[in-house]
């Protein structure tokens, strides 16, 4: 009996990939420079409130990134070596991490009290540690930075030596395609005043009004959640494709599956 063909990946029509990749990182941007630019409770609302919205979007991508990489991992639990499974379980960590950072853990949507150690340790008394230290702000910033300039930027668009660099620590598996090559180099611009600041080519960073700090913020969120989509669908993809391959009997097939995914 002939072998069955390897199974295909059906690929995001182009438009819908367009709007999600490029349109709505766009959208968040201009929504934020509109409500800058409007003040007074428009602006409160949208941004300046700690349960505003883009304060809650932010949290909430990170927290369905969390979620969507969970799926990942339990679908591809039994499948995979350590690697695999270590990468996609300390990235929902860290969506987690993220998610509850964002949001305070919650201090401002249900009204209570830092404990006290937050109260004399926390630069803005806030149920946080991103507020106390750079190793739990600056740095994971840097980090998440270079992450989406090397994985996200540089890998997509063709380099290969971090692949090669990194061939034994990080799964191909994990490496980003060029879905999030727009987010990720809005993110990286937004950098721009802050780095200008420093050399001291401007006074603030604050651009139109708003702090590109948080600017980037929601954007890492969205890339992150982009990013949890792609994972999930690559461990779908893994999955389904892995009772069919039984029949063909092919691991470079399985590979080829996930690339395309």
């Amino acid at each position: 009996m002939p072998a069955l063909a390897e199974p295909r990946v059906v690929p995001q029509r182009r438009g819908s990939s367009l709007l999600l990749t490029l349109g709505v990182p766009v959208s968040l941007l201009a929504v934020a420079f509109v409500a800058a630019a409007t003040g007074g409770v428009v602006r409160d609302v949208v941004l300046d409130s700690p349960t505003g919205v883009f304060e809650t979007l932010t949290g909430s991508m990170a927290l369905a990134a969390g979620i969507f990489g969970y799926s990942a991992f339990i679908a591809a639990r039994r499948r995979f070596d350590w690697r695999v499974r270590g990468w996609l379980l300390a990235y929902v960590l860290a969506m987690v991490y993220f998610a509850g950072e964002d949001l305070n853990w919650g201090q401002y949507y249900f009204g209570w009290t830092p404990p006290e150690f937050f109260l004399a340790h926390n630069n803005e008394q806030e149920t946080n540690l991103h507020n106390m230290s750079s190793w739990f702000n600056q740095k994971p910033r840097a980090v998440v930075e270079l992450w989406l300039f090397v994985a996200c930027i540089l890998v997509p668009l063709g380099a290969r030596w971090p692949r090669r660099l990194l061939a034994r620590l990080v799964p191909h598996w994990f490496w980003p395609d060029r879905r999030l090559v727009y987010v990720a180099s809005l993110a990286l611009l937004l950098k721009v005043p802050k780095t200008l600041e420093t050399l001291g080519a401007i006074e603030s960073e604050i651009l139109y009004g708003v702090r590109t700090s948080e600017l980037q913020e929601v954007l890492f969120a969205y890339a992150f959640l982009l990013y949890a989509l792609l994972l999930k669908r690559r461990a779908a993809a893994s999955v389904e494709g892995r009772v069919r391959l039984r029949h063909v009997g092919g691991a470079g097939s399985e590979q080829r599956l996930l690339s395309r995914a």
